[in-house]
């Protein structure tokens, strides 16, 4: 797209976070996805916070699939209540690093709170109870 950014932005005091997730858990190696997981983790939250202060270039957008630019864009929609916004991606990224900012220190948590188990198996008990019974 015309107006698309070259990466994905994150805060740059949110960098160690970033850093300590992907070189200490289950997450190894998995820039794109901790990122992603972060802001879908931040819109499941409901909360969304600009970012103050310098930016970091974070992912790439040549490494963005079809189903993350789906992902992306669905997000944006919602909070816009717009099908049009996705013709901005400025506007898009914009939203989606919000999230991110949000939800990357819920992450954290998950990843390294004391609780037993693994993060894979925290993170699966925190999507179920996403899901209401629908009987």
């Amino acid at each position: 797209m015309a107006n698309e950014p070259i990466t994905l932005k994150i805060n740059k005091s949110d960098r160690k976070i970033y850093d300590e997730i992907i070189e200490n858990s289950e997450l190894k190696g998995k820039t794109k996805e901790v990122f992603l997981l972060s802001t879908v983790i931040g819109f499941k939250s409901g909360n969304r916070i600009s970012i103050k202060g310098s930016k970091d270039n974070y992912v790439r957008t040549e490494y963005l699939n079809d189903e993350d630019r789906a992902l992306m864009n669905s997000i944006a929609i919602y909070e816009m209540k717009d099908e049009e916004i996705i013709q901005d991606q400025k506007v898009v990224f914009d939203i989606i690093e919000e999230y991110a900012h949000v939800g990357i220190k819920i992450l954290r948590e998950m990843v390294f709170n004391k609780e037993s188990g693994s993060f894979l198996k925290k993170f699966e008990a925190y999507l179920r109870g996403c899901l209401s019974p629908r009987w």
